[in-house]
């Protein structure tokens, strides 16, 4: 068990220092892009990961982990890894849950593109965000 938390940490943490240091070195605004396919990426593949624990019958990936994965932005990611697998369709509570989180993520992306004034103070506030990780890192 500890073996399998290991190897999740450490690919959780490559992804993420890769797009740490995607973002100091790329041009301006295509770090945007980034995230999102990469945890939409590393959410398809952990749900295969898990499909095939429950088909060898091994440890399984806690129903915990793959909602924190969805609310940090592997919303879709983890939509395409449950029906392109059949992983825990049966299970109505943790299908609905998804289906809320990818309806907030839905009502978040049309708030910010209709309405001015939250989109500015996001984007200062993604900004403020951005410059202190650039800081911190170098």
């Amino acid at each position: 068990m500890k073996v399998v938390w290991l190897i999740g940490f450490i690919l959780f943490t490559i992804l993420v220092t890769l797009n740490i240091v995607f973002i100091k070195f790329t041009p301006e605004n295509i770090h945007i892009y980034t995230w999102p396919i990469t945890i939409n990426v590393f959410a398809f593949f952990l749900h295969w990961f898990d499909k095939r624990q429950s088909i060898t019958k091994s440890i399984r990936i806690p129903n915990i982990i793959f909602y924190i994965i969805a609310l940090s932005g592997g919303i879709l990611g983890s939509l395409m890894g449950l029906y392109c697998f059949r992983h825990k369709t049966k299970k109505i509570l943790y299908v609905l849950n998804l289906w809320i989180i990818f309806i907030f993520y839905t009502l978040a992306i049309y708030i910010f593109y209709n309405f001015d004034e939250v989109k500015q103070n996001i984007l200062h506030f993604f900004g403020l965000l951005e410059q202190y990780l650039i800081n911190f890192f170098k």
